[in-house]
């Protein structure tokens, strides 16, 4: 499946789960949870790649942690920083094993959708040593999907 098309059906998964309130493959991020900057991160491991996106409404930046954990875990977080922070803005974040489409997705998808005020995640995937991982955000003006103003996405990363 092309990236776009896998885009498409997240955003269109992510739209689903928004109306019906499910949060597929992540639990809801809380003020309980840790993201970057922070004492400790909620993702076990390390951070192997960042990626800063930036548009005119703020910037975000999304962190791959790697553990050796479970045969190898990836996870990620993005984090909203600038005009964006503090303001709820719709996030779909999403990690796949690049060869998830071949094994039957579950475990190997996880999502975090929903609209938030400081970050998405932290999601992670088991089974991923010896693997690479792609990932996924969509980012909106507002609360809605409606409004997507940037997507990000990177195939074959952290291959490991």
């Amino acid at each position: 499946m092309t990236a776009f098309g896998r885009r498409c059906g997240a955003v269109a998964i992510g739209l689903v789960l928004m109306i019906t309130g499910v949060v597929a493959g992540a639990a809801p991020a809380s003020a309980k949870d840790n993201v970057p900057g922070s004492p400790k991160s909620s993702c076990a491991g390390s951070v192997v790649k960042t990626y800063p996106i930036s548009t005119r409404y703020g910037s975000v930046k999304v962190y791959v942690y790697y553990s050796s954990a479970h045969h190898g875990t990836n996870c990620i977080i993005a984090k909203k920083s600038g005009a964006w922070k503090g303001k709820k803005t719709f996030m779909n974040l999403r990690i796949e094993r690049s060869d998830a489409s071949h094994l039957g997705y579950y475990p190997y998808v996880a999502y975090d959708v929903g609209a938030y005020k400081s970050y998405a995640g932290a999601i992670s995937i088991p089974n991923t040593n010896g693997r690479c991982v792609n990932i996924d955000l969509d980012l909106g003006s507002t609360k809605s999907a409606g409004k997507l103003v940037k997507t990000f996405s990177r195939n074959r990363i952290a291959c490991g």
